[in-house]
């Protein structure tokens, strides 16, 4: 389960979270500044994740960066 939260008054993290196919999971209140504020909290299972249709992707210039990542570029 991967999960998400939005602030109060954050409805564009909620909306972000909505569309990535998250449901609403509850809430609870954080205290991110010091100052208790709710939260509502977004799960994503693997189920729902499997079920939903997305783009294909393709990545490009992925060999010129490998090296980055500690790892050797394919011979």
């Amino acid at each position: 389960v991967a999960t998400s939260g939005a602030l109060d008054g954050n409805e564009v993290s909620a909306r972000v979270s909505a569309k990535l196919g998250y449901e609403t999971a509850g809430e609870r209140t954080v205290a991110p500044r010091g100052t208790p504020v709710r939260e509502r909290v977004f799960e994503l299972t693997r189920e729902r994740w499997a079920s939903m249709a997305r783009p294909d992707v393709t990545v490009s210039g992925l060999d010129e960066c490998l090296p980055l990542f500690g790892l050797d570029p394919p011979s």
